[in-house]
């Protein structure tokens, strides 16, 4: 078919099958920052489809609902938000792995409010736990407070005496903590937390390391239905866009990374080091067998609850393979000077790596 063209000319019509409108909607933190960076300056176009990017409270249930009435087509969540909402009965897919490295906790102490005898990580008995909103700072700060419980008593009936406050961003956590004067610490993903070890306010007592994939990219149903094959060409295409990030050219993502959160250098470039953006058709088993048994430990779901993954893989999406540690272990050997500067750690502060869940 011939028309008329801007040229003035007739010039044969070309029929261009219209994009796919792909909207990802994220609650990964600094781990969504390449994708941000490219937001900010313009630049966040993808061949196959027209993306639209969603920075989402880290709140798993507001997430599924914003799914579930189509605000967004996929979604990016912690492993073991996802597996909470599986095991909810949600109706979700899994399509695929976007950071594949473990998640980086710190349990720190305020420097300027009153820490009332914790001085350690075995003071921790009878605190206060100052978290973030969502499931993954409370599973974190209940096995914490389970590994360190030294009552027989309290091991023996599984349960430990400690209570949460939960707070939605960084800067109401410092603000409360600097004047609170009961016993308490604060849970936080270190990426976030280290402005302010940074600067002085906080001191890091203890690492903890979640041994298991951090985020994975989830869909519904219908959305794997519709969009399988854009899902798969935007994972590809994500992937090259957190390499570019990676590489950090003229140290375009660390300052991107201050920017942003006002993350020093240091620990912006030892977070580029051990971060895998994995961006990956494939899903580890450990991201869901593992956060199950640590649900099992500590009581939130019953004994006998069994995940068929294979019930929420996205078909002709996504493929599971065994879990690995290679690649995605926190190495306490890179730098140990420049890690322990960057995340305020001493000669007190130690490196924890939770372990297979306790049996009972």
């Amino acid at each position: 078919m011939l028309r008329n063209c801007a040229c003035g000319q007739l010039c044969k019509e070309v029929d261009e099958k219209p994009r796919v409108k792909l909207r990802v909607g994220s609650c990964a933190g600094l781990y969504d920052a390449p994708i941000r960076l490219l937001l900010a300056e313009n630049r966040l176009i993808m061949p196959e489809a027209i993306l639209e990017f969603v920075v989402c409270p880290d709140d798993a249930g507001a997430l599924v609902s914003m799914l579930s009435a189509r605000l967004i087509d996929i979604m990016i969540m912690s492993s073991e938000d996802a597996v909470a909402q599986l095991l909810a009965g949600n109706s979700l897919q899994v399509c695929g792995t976007f950071v594949a490295s473990p998640r980086v906790w710190g349990i720190y102490i305020s420097n300027k409010g009153k820490n009332c005898g914790v001085n350690n990580i075995h003071d921790l008995q009878s605190c206060t736990f100052m978290v973030p909103s969502g499931n993954s700072a409370h599973l974190v700060a209940a096995i914490v407070m389970r590994m360190c419980v030294t009552s027989v008593e309290a091991n023996a009936r599984g349960k430990c005496d400690f209570k949460f406050k939960t707070f939605e961003c960084l800067d109401e956590v410092k603000w409360r903590s600097d004047g609170m004067c009961e016993k308490h610490v604060i849970i936080w993903e270190t990426s976030e937390a280290n402005r302010l070890v940074s600067i002085g306010e906080w001191t890091l007592l203890q690492r903890v390391v979640t041994p298991w994939p951090a985020y994975l990219v989830m869909a519904s149903r219908e959305t794997v239905q519709s969009k399988g094959s854009t899902i798969t060409k935007f994972l590809s295409f994500l992937k090259s866009v957190c390499s570019s990030f990676k590489e950090n050219e003229d140290n375009h993502a660390t300052n991107y990374l201050y920017e942003l959160a006002h993350v020093s250098t240091s620990f912006s470039t030892l977070m580029l080091h051990r971060t895998d953006w994995a961006c990956s058709r494939h899903v580890q088993i450990g991201a869901f067998e593992e956060p199950l048994k640590w649900f099992k430990t500590l009581g939130w779901v019953k004994s006998d609850v069994k995940c068929n993954v294979s019930k929420y893989l996205a078909d002709g999406v996504v493929m599971i393979e065994a879990s690995t540690n290679e690649g995605t272990e926190e190495s306490d050997s890179f730098c140990p000077d420049l890690q322990d500067a960057a995340e305020g750690g001493s000669s007190t502060c130690g490196s924890g790596r939770l372990g297979a869940a306790p049996a009972g």
